[in-house]
C-alpha cells in the first residue's frame, strides 16, 4: 500500500487492533491479463454485530478492499473504484478465526472490470494439527480452506476514474 495512504486506510488503520484485526491482511497476487488473488486475515472478537457473529459490513469491506487490489492490477493508472458490489451471505461468520478470501477479475472492458470472489472461515486448529496435515489438494486449494465454511460470495464492478491525475494509487507496483 502507498505509504501516504496506510495511516488513513480503513482496513489498515481503523480495523487494526489486538481484538479486531491484529495483523494486516496478507495477499498473494497473480497478475497477468486478469488478476487472481488470495487473501488471508484473522478476525477478532471486537468486529461483531450480534455477539458471537462477525458484522456483515466487515465482510463487505474485506471484499471491497480485495477487489480494489485486483482492479488496480488491471488498470494502467493502478486506480479502481467501486461502482457496484453485490454480496450474498451463505453462513454465519464466527470471530477469532482465520479467514481466506479469493478474488478474480472475470471480465474487463476499457475502464471497467468485473470481479468475483468468496470468503471462507477456517475451522480452528492447533499448530500440531497443522504440521500433521497434507499441504494441499490436487486442485491447489489448501486442505484447511476446503474444510472451511463458505461464509460469503460477492461480485462487483470497478471502474478506472477519468481524472486519475489527482489521485494517489493505493497499490502501486
Amino acid at each position: 500500500m502507498h505509504p501516504t495512504a496506510s495511516s488513513v486506510h480503513m482496513v489498515i488503520g481503523s480495523l487494526s487492533g489486538p481484538t479486531k484485526m491484529p495483523t494486516d491482511p496478507y495477499f498473494f497476487v497473480k497478475s497477468d491479463d486478469a488478476c487472481r488473488m488470495i487473501g488471508i486475515c484473522y478476525v477478532g472478537s471486537n468486529l461483531c454485530g450480534h455477539p458471537g457473529f462477525v458484522h456483515g459490513g466487515l465482510l463487505f469491506t474485506l471484499f471491497d478492499d480485495a477487489f480494489a487490489r485486483c482492479a488496480s492490477n488491471v488498470f494502467s493508472s493502478r486506480i479502481g473504484m467501486t461502482a457496484n458490489l453485490d454480496i450474498s451471505f451463505r453462513n454465519p461468520s464466527i470471530p477469532d478465526r482465520v479467514y481466506v478470501y479469493r478474488s478474480e477479475v472475470i471480465k474487463r472492458e476499457g475502464r471497467k472490470a468485473w470481479i468475483a470472489g468468496e470468503i471462507r472461515c477456517l475451522r480452528p486448529f492447533t499448530a500440531e494439527e497443522m504440521l500433521r496435515r497434507q499441504e494441499s489438494t490436487n486442485t491447489g486449494v489448501s486442505v484447511e480452506e476446503k474444510e472451511g465454511t463458505l461464509v460469503a460470495e460477492a461480485k462487483a464492478l470497478f471502474v478506472e476514474p477519468r481524472n486519475v491525475t489527482a489521485m494517489v494509487p493505493l497499490y502501486p507496483k
